[in-house]
Formats: C-alpha cells, sequence, structure tokens
C-alpha cells in the first residue's frame, strides 16, 4: 500500500482485527512490518494503519486470525537425543501446508 504516514511523521499505530499489531522492524509511507497480537479466531476483519497526525488508512477484510495451535498428545513422554516423538495436537500448521521445523 501506500499513504500510510499521511501526512504525518511516522506510523503511530497498526490494528489488526481491532487487536494492536506493534511495529516490528519497518515503518514509512509504504511497507509497515509488524507482530500479531494475541487473538481469537476472527475471520475477514480490517487491518488499520494510523499515522501520527491521526489519519487512519484502512484495508478491510484483509486479515484473518487463526485459531491458536493446541498440542494434546506426545508421545513417548520423555527420551534422549535420537528418540522418534509423535505430536498430537489441532492447528499445529498455523495456517501453513507443511511443517518447516520443531524447536
Amino acid at each position: 500500500g501506500s499513504g500510510f504516514v499521511a501526512g504525518g511523521t511516522s506510523v503511530a499505530q497498526v490494528l489488526l482485527a481491532g487487536v494492536p499489531a506493534p511495529v516490528i522492524d519497518w515503518a514509512n509511507d509504504t511497507l509497515v512490518i509488524v507482530q500479531a497480537g494475541a487473538s481469537g479466531p476472527i475471520a475477514n476483519a480490517a487491518v488499520v494503519v494510523q499515522a501520527s497526525n491521526g489519519a487512519n488508512t484502512t484495508g478491510p477484510g484483509l486479515w484473518t486470525y487463526l485459531a491458536p495451535a493446541v498440542v494434546t498428545d506426545i508421545i513417548p513422554s520423555q527420551g534422549q537425543r535420537g528418540t522418534t516423538v509423535t505430536i498430537s495436537g489441532q492447528n499445529l500448521l498455523g495456517g501453513g501446508s507443511n511443517t518447516s521445523s520443531v524447536l
């Protein structure tokens, strides 16, 4: 997008579905990088970028909070290096199509 600063000097706040999302890396008139705050599932919600002068830029229906992942079982519950562990749960892919790593 563009016009995020909207005559102000900086991006003051970003809201994803009404939830504050702190700027974590970069914010200028054309690009803002934020970290999503905690929320339950919300589909097709607005994104609001507020400039330091109070001007808002709104993108309706652009953000969806997914249901959080839940681990329901781990087998075995103990082991040592090299032990194969099976983790079961819900929403473990977090909206992705595969797992890239488990930490």
